[in-house]
């Protein structure tokens, strides 16, 4: 087994356009920060986890519940540009883990399948997961859909159904995407100086860039999704599913 020095970052930007400031909301008395900081902490071979923020209030709260955190350009674009300037200030990583603000209810074994093919020594480009699809949700653009190789090797990521069953074909997976990645240093790099690609800004997926590249991205199977945070109506229906008690919105104000 190769030996990965691993680091989890969350990158943390301050305004959001569907649900504003929602990193600083609390659920159960905890922001969304502190959430997805301690369950990315709890994953078996993470080195250190990280907070890339572009606001001093999110510094802030990092801070008051003792997370490292750093300030990183308001300019970035995406989070992986975001993340590739903290990870320079982390020479000795091999590997980036891309854990997004918006997951509370992340479970640390879904990091520790996410790292996995590096911990195997396998070492692709990039990492991500996938779970099997709800047949509901296949015709549902909003959720990303993604074709992989006999090695695990995504071969496509599409919002349309994929595959189209043009003949019936028993036993075939059909993933859906969850959206956790990782990256060897060398390629988050690469990364981060490419121009958006035309698969890209057609699908509205960042992952096509490093497709289109090139790159190797390495699919672990997990065996669900967990809810993410984007909405006000993602927080009502986390309530209503019993993931938490109750929540309170951030207001700048105060």
């Amino acid at each position: 087994m190769n030996l990965f020095h691993i680091t989890a970052i969350i990158p943390a930007r301050y305004q959001s356009s569907r649900l504003p400031y929602k990193i600083l909301h609390k659920l159960d008395g905890k922001s969304m920060l502190q959430w997805v900081h301690e369950r990315a902490s709890q994953s078996e071979g993470i080195d250190e986890v990280v907070i890339a923020t572009d606001h001093e209030l999110i510094q802030e709260e990092a801070e008051r519940f003792g997370a490292t955190a750093m300030m990183t350009s308001a300019d970035h674009q995406s989070g992986t540009d975001r993340i590739a300037e903290a990870a320079e200030k982390f020479p000795d990583a091999d590997v980036f883990v891309n854990v997004q603000g918006d997951q509370p209810f992340l479970e640390s074994s879904m990091i520790e399948k996410l790292i996995e093919p590096y911990r195997l020594g396998l070492e692709p480009d990039m990492a991500t997961l996938a779970c099997p699809l709800d047949q509901q949700e296949i015709g549902n653009p909003n959720t990303v859909k993604v074709a992989v190789n006999r090695k695990n090797i995504a071969m496509f990521f599409t919002r349309s159904p994929i595959p189209y069953f043009r003949n019936q074909v028993e036993d075939l997976p059909v993933y859906q995407h969850v959206g956790l990645y990782a990256y060897s240093a060398a390629a988050l790099q690469k990364i981060s100086r490419l121009n958006a690609s035309k698969l890209e800004l057609a699908e509205g997926l960042e992952q096509m860039r490093a497709l289109e590249e090139g790159l190797s991205i390495y699919v672990s199977t997990y065996d669900k999704m967990v809810p993410e945070i984007n909405t006000l109506e993602d927080l009502e229906k986390a309530q209503e599913m019993g993931l938490i008690d109750n929540y309170t919105l951030y207001n700048k104000e105060e």
